[in-house]
């Protein structure tokens, strides 16, 4: 099985390819995904909505790169949080600070903090 990092490099990747079905498939049943910011700014604590959510962002912004930097685990018996800057890259930037929390290997919290100053730092 993958590590908690493969998984998050894995999940971001899928965002940035518009994969929806790749990005809900990590999804414990019970997760929750604080958006905070842009367009999508909410609360999405069912999987439907999760869905729906990352169905209107690929929608919306098609193929996108995704620039991460500053990835770094947290982990103990009980499961593993993933931060890094990422700066997804279409059309416009998308400056996104970003946590990610697994357990026993399902995405059961995310939030997208979308984040500013990362797009003024040249060269990520």
């Amino acid at each position: 099985a993958e590590g908690p990092t493969e998984a998050a490099k894995a999940h971001i990747a899928a965002i940035a390819e518009g994969n929806v079905d790749a990005i809900t498939a990590s999804y414990a049943p019970d997760a929750v995904l604080e958006w905070v910011g842009g367009p999508l700014d909410g609360r999405y604590a069912a999987p439907d909505a999760i869905k729906t959510t990352w169905t209107k962002f690929a929608k919306a912004n098609g193929a996108l790169k995704a620039d991460i930097s500053h990835l770094q685990e947290a982990a103990n018996p009980k499961g593993a949080s993933h931060s890094a800057n990422v700066v997804f890259q279409g059309k416009t930037a998308i400056p996104v600070r970003y946590v990610l929390t697994y357990r026993d290997g399902k995405l059961v919290a995310e939030i997208w903090q979308i984040d500013p100053k990362l797009a003024n730092k040249g060269g990520y």
